[in-house]
């Protein structure tokens, strides 16, 4: 479940163990979302590490043809918890200059709140039916509505309007797209 990266994280930990100093990676975003933030982190905590300074998601872009935007993050790391962590944010536009916000804490997540891992789990956490599917829509893509359907359905029928509900996955938070779903 873990980037390639990961790998780099886990042996500069041991290095600085041994030396005690700190490292700091620049990396794709995905180390600090995810199931990669139990595995990793919880295994990089194990090691005694602990985050003193972080830029949180944003974007860095290249010269090359065809260039592709990657989300970055940097994070710097050792041994020992810091008195007072650095974290710079970009906002929601993920660009420009960062803000420094002095935190007491860096958690894996990069924000300033203490250290809970959120793992991965296929069983209920008390005596209730197994949850094969959630709010998951199986009929092709058939009842999905982009912002100028769900308007238009609101317009011409509204009986059917009280059934469009707001439809948010991944793709829809991360690039703020509106999305609908008819809920039956």
């Amino acid at each position: 479940v873990l980037d390639f990266v990961c790998g780099w994280y886990i042996l500069a930990a041991r290095y600085c163990q041994s030396s005690k100093t700190l490292a700091a990676f620049v990396s794709t975003n995905s180390i600090t979302q995810g199931e990669h933030v139990a595995v990793l982190w919880g295994e990089m905590q194990r090691l005694g590490m602990h985050i003193h300074f972080a830029h949180r998601t944003f974007q860095w872009s290249n010269e090359a043809k065809g260039n592709a935007a990657v989300h970055c993050v940097i994070v710097g790391f050792g041994l020992g918890k810091p008195r007072k962590c650095d974290l710079w944010d970009y906002g929601h536009q993920i660009a420009g200059e960062g803000v420094l916000k002095k935190s007491r804490r860096i958690n894996a997540y990069l924000v300033d709140a203490p250290a809970v891992f959120l793992s991965n789990r296929r069983d209920p956490i008390c005596q209730v039916s197994a949850m094969n599917k959630g709010s998951q829509p199986t009929d092709g893509g058939n009842l999905l509505l982009n912002e100028y359907e769900a308007l238009n359905l609101r317009t011409h029928d509204p009986m059917a309007a009280k059934y469009i509900r707001p439809f948010l996955g991944a793709d829809e938070f991360l690039n703020n797209t509106p999305r609908y779903c008819l809920w039956l």
